[in-house]
């Protein structure tokens, strides 16, 4: 025996870190991109740290306060400098530094439609967006479309797109999905067994492999012009100064 006795405190084993607000952001963040949403908790996240749950709560607050801090960290340097001159760049540049933060971290970036949107974060990037839509001519009657079809097409193809599709699936899903697609009948499914050499794996509801393994590059570029297209269609053309 050397002596030494490993500290403890009234809450179990102290953590090897201190508790801030800081590390318990970090540790609920690491915890998230390990094992997804489904698995984090209060609880899990106190078991992680060697703390009882009301540590956490003293320090952060609610779960959904603490997702919403994850939410922010997460989205730093996601917003560019702002643009006015140049929407289209701007929109752009932000709908494709939102989608690289989501392909680092998927599994914080599945949350992002249910807790973490909730946060200051999402805030700064809502007023970035009408900024630079208003800039761009869309009249003030139309601003909360524009701003609503904008984000609900970017978000909701980065959550098709990295959705988790093979998790309740036996190991055979992906061979079953496959044969199952190539044997349709052409005369229930024409359109589809017409362009399924295109289609398979490469579509929504028509594909097995995850966008974190297999990113629909091609499809979310196509989905990004479409939009500036429509705002350049719908904007109130500037008189030239």
């Amino acid at each position: 025996m050397d002596g030494k006795v490993k500290k403890k405190s009234n809450q179990g084993n102290l953590p090897a870190v201190p508790l801030t607000k800081a590390t318990i952001v970090t540790a609920a963040s690491r915890l998230i991109d390990q094992g997804g949403a489904k698995e984090f908790s209060m609880r899990s996240l106190a078991k992680a740290m060697g703390v009882y749950p009301t540590a956490l709560y003293w320090h952060v607050g609610e779960r959904e306060q603490l997702l919403a801090a994850v939410g922010s960290r997460w989205m730093r340097g996601v917003v560019p400098p702002a643009m006015l001159d140049d929407w289209e760049s701007w929109l752009r540049d932000l709908s494709h530094r939102y989608r690289a933060a989501c392909h680092r971290h998927p599994n914080i970036a599945r949350l992002i439609g249910n807790e973490i949107f909730n946060g200051n974060s999402g805030l700064y990037i809502a007023d970035g967006i009408i900024a630079h839509l208003v800039a761009s001519g869309i009249p003030d009657s139309e601003i909360v479309n524009s701003y609503n079809a904008l984000t609900g097409s970017v978000v909701g193809f980065i959550s098709l797109e990295f959705a988790q599709l093979s998790e309740n699936h036996n190991p055979d899903w992906a061979v079953n999905a496959a044969a199952e697609l190539a044997g349709l009948d052409a005369r229930q499914f024409p359109y589809l067994v017409r362009y399924m050499d295109q289609l398979t794996d490469r579509a929504f509801s028509l594909r097995w492999t995850s966008g974190v393994e297999k990113p629909l590059n091609e499809s979310y570029e196509f989905l990004i012009d479409l939009l500036m297209d429509g705002i350049k269609a719908r904007a109130i053309h500037q008189p030239e100064k």
